[in-house]
């Protein structure tokens, strides 16, 4: 899974690893980012589908 994360594309990564990999929260994510609460999360779902997408794909080979 952790590979999977460095193959996202930059923002969604960078929210990914303070969120879910640093446990940070939204707030302090966004903070840190300069960006807001909405971006961060937006980032994560798309970060989240992404990998499930990677996940699913590597299962099926």
């Amino acid at each position: 899974m952790l590979a999977a994360v460095d193959d996202l594309p930059r923002a969604q990564r960078e929210a990914v690893q303070l969120f879910l990999l640093g446990e940070t929260s939204v707030q302090d994510a966004a903070q840190i980012l300069g960006i807001s609460v909405h971006s961060v999360q937006s980032r994560l779902a798309r970060a989240r589908g992404r990998l499930n997408r990677m996940t699913a794909q590597e299962r099926d080979d």
